[in-house]
């Protein structure tokens, strides 16, 4: 597809362009039929590619819209939604480097960590260079979000180095200069040379910040409702329906939401909610109560809510196949669920069930629904909103009891609570036709401005539902963490965060993550899709389509809802010729090397799953005592669960059981010197073994995938 360079020069405010997009200003275009679908393409434009795949990671990244035909002479352009742009004042909101000085020391190291987190899938689609330019990147409030992305100049892209030299530009606050400096100083050096390392430190810093201060409220309220037009209702909730919790700071029981949705056209869906609810609630209880006062491991967090997922989805499929339901008889369930720790909020879902993240900014969708519309735009085949207007777009691709769990993958997302925020968890009958996006600030505002509790917004969100939509049962949860702006007082970061707050974790059990998706069309209200089930297609596929035409920059000119209409913007091949070059770092003497920030031990705890991760061989015992041979050896590739934890003789050992072993050729049988023993075999899958936590923990990494937690189930008494 060619773009046209529109000569926006001569364009005043009102103008039409293409007899539908007005000019707004900006660079912006306004809808102004924004109930009819959009043009399309007839095949996917290659420089649309890297936004199609990055759906999840919204609202940071923009999705195009369609297309604009402004001349048959003169080509067209690609329209593009979701930019960071004030629906107020069709201005663009800040960008970081503007907005940077003037923000507090927690919320620049908040935007520092985000801009981390898509540092791995912008490097994957070839558009990492989006990052190291700052007229691209915009804040709204904690949020960071493109204005574009830009393809990678050179088949290998950026380093973590260049990350590191891009943030030279910004003056950190004085509380956090040390830390800062010291960390691009490990970038640029390469001491810090992997993302997992970067958003390691990150998040030390961020907890470091924020240990003083005292815990953040929450409160926490639910409720749910048959509707208008249903006999009975197939949703669940935790809370239960029409509780006002005021919940504890950290860790306890009323620090979580729940809400699912038995899925219609199937039988005992409400069945299904209800066993999974109660399923979910009493593993998230118990991982609560055994913390007390502690912030967990987060990874250690994640595998909690996708194994209870997990657990939740194994026992509705254990009592479908006793009761010998097959195809459409099957009960299923979606489930979203939110989960607060601190200034962290954890949020994991299956189905199309939704989450909602509010604020006095605005509200961003941050889950993903797992239907066919998501699943063939994240695969790069179509644009959202064209895919939506297929019959079968909202048929699910997964949800709770349906299948296998090896064919089951949750998605998990946190956030990191730098502001006042409410997270509005809902099944369909609430999010359907856009509902949540036109009434958010009559549900939101008055909340956050103390005039009306959570209850009260509950009880309003349902009441539209009813009202505006009334289709279908209608259930929510609200959570509102009154997070601030900041710590009241900022102690200074010393240059290397310790690993101490890691370390304190209290011991919990374990399991894994993912990411989020969207919905409706905006059009004029037509009924529902009917909530079928797609056949499951296995583990969620990942391919990675290079952008073409390497080397040139995306530029979108883009869309966003306005009240009634849509603001849309231009797309240019090439943003050289009215955008600055990202700037080349000059050549400087050599950095002094300062010491590496040293990666937290990890404390093992019983009921975590790690993979063995140690290039050689590692020794396992049958007691725990180095007096007797090694029973057996655990090499690379090894999943395994930690059984049992005994200190004998003040030496720390780990009971682990073997999971799954990969295929290696017989360890045993490798020839061995003369002055050296045999290796002792591998241990075969079910196998216990005793192994120091000295050499195990160095050398194991926390398993996060579907599939390992499967694998790792305990066995049936």
């Amino acid at each position: 597809m060619r773009a046209f360079n529109l000569d926006w020069s001569h364009m005043r405010i009102g103008d039409l362009v293409g007899d539908r997009y007005a000019y707004w200003g900006h660079n912006l275009l306004l809808d102004t039929r924004p109930g009819e679908a959009p043009d399309v393409p007839s095949e996917v434009p290659p420089l649309a590619v890297p936004y199609l795949r990055l759906l999840g990671y919204r609202p940071h990244i923009p999705q195009p819209y369609g297309i604009l035909r402004y001349a048959s002479d003169q080509g067209s352009a690609l329209l593009f939604e979701g930019l960071p742009v004030d629906p107020e004042t069709g201005r663009p909101f800040p960008k970081l480097q503007g907005a940077w000085e003037a923000t507090s020391p927690l919320r620049q190291l908040n935007w520092l960590w985000q801009l981390a987190n898509l540092w791995k899938p912008c490097a994957e689609l070839g558009v990492a260079s989006s990052l190291l330019d700052f007229d691209l990147i915009h804040v709204e409030g904690s949020w960071v979000r493109l204005m574009a992305l830009q393809v990678d100049d050179g088949p290998k892209g950026p380093r973590l180095g260049d990350l590191g030299r891009t943030w030279k530009g910004l003056v950190p606050h004085p509380a956090i200069a040390d830390y800062f400096n010291h960390l691009l100083d490990q970038l640029i050096l390469h001491r810090i040379s992997s993302v997992a390392g970067l958003l390691h430190s990150l998040e030390q810093a961020l907890e470091t910040l924020v240990q003083p201060e005292p815990a953040i409220p929450v409160a926490i309220a639910a409720c749910t409702d048959p509707g208008p037009s249903r006999e009975r209702n197939e949703d669940g909730c935790h809370p239960a329906s029409g509780a006002d919790q005021q919940a504890a700071p950290i860790p306890r029981h009323a620090s979580f939401a729940i809400v699912c949705d038995g899925l219609g056209g199937h039988e005992s869906g409400e069945v299904a909610s209800d066993l999974a609810i109660a399923i979910l609630s009493e593993r998230l209880t118990a991982f609560l109560d055994r913390l007390g006062g502690n912030i967990p491991l987060l990874s250690r967090t994640e595998q909690v809510l996708s194994r209870a997922l997990l657990d939740a989805n194994a026992a509705i499929a254990e009592r479908n196949d006793r009761e010998a339901r097959e195809e459409r008889h099957r009960m299923g369930t979606t489930a979203v669920t939110a989960l607060q720790l601190g200034r962290h909020l954890f949020i994991a879902h299956v189905g199309d069930s939704r989450i909602y993240r509010l604020s006095r900014s605005g509200c961003h969708q941050v889950t993903l629904d797992d239907d066919l519309a998501s699943r063939e735009t994240r695969l790069g085949y179509a644009f959202y909103r064209d895919v939506c207007r297929q019959p079968s777009a909202g048929a699910l691709v997964q949800a709770l009891g349906m299948a296998s769990s090896d064919y089951l993958a949750p998605a998990l997302r946190r956030f990191f609570l730098d502001e006042d925020c409410i997270f509005l968890l809902c099944s369909d009958g609430i999010s359907d036709f856009d509902l949540v996006e036109r009434f958010w600030p009559d549900l939101a505002l008055p909340v956050l401005d103390g005039h009306q509790t959570v209850l009260d917004a509950a009880r309003r969100a349902v009441a539209l539902a009813n009202q505006h939509n009334g289709h279908d049962n209608a259930t929510i949860a609200l959570i509102y963490a009154r997070a601030g702006d900041a710590p009241p007082q900022t102690p200074p970061l010393p240059p290397v965060v310790t690993a101490a707050i890691a370390a304190a974790a209290a011991p919990s059990e374990s399991n894994p993550p993912a990411p989020p998706r969207p919905k409706t069309l905006p059009t004029a209200p037509t009924a529902p899709h009917p909530k079928a089930t797609a056949a499951p297609a296995g583990p969620p596929s990942n391919p990675t389509a290079a952008p073409a035409n390497p080397g040139l920059w995306l530029l979108t000119l883009a869309i966003i809802l306005l009240g009634g209409g849509t603001l849309a913007v231009w797309l240019r091949p090439r943003i050289s010729a009215f955008l600055p070059s990202a700037p080349t770092p000059t050549p400087t003497a050599p950095l002094p090397a300062p010491p590496p920030i040293a990666p937290a031990p990890v404390p093992l705890a019983v009921g975590d799953i790690l993979e063995a991760t140690a290039p050689n061989p590692l020794a396992a015992y049958p007691q725990p005592n180095l007096d007797r041979p090694a029973s057996g050896t655990l090499v690379t590739g090894t999943l395994l669960a930690v059984e049992a934890i005994a200190t004998p003789n003040g030496t720390r050992w780990i009971q682990v059981r073997i999971c799954r072993t990969p295929a290696l050729p017989n360890v045993a049988a490798a020839p061995t010197a003369r002055d050296r023993p045999a290796i002792a075999p591998p241990l075969p899958a079910g196998a216990l073994g005793w192994l120091q936590d000295s050499a195990l923990t160095p050398a194991a990494a926390p398993a996060s995938s579907p599939s390992a937690i499967a694998a790792c189930q305990p066995p049936a008494p």
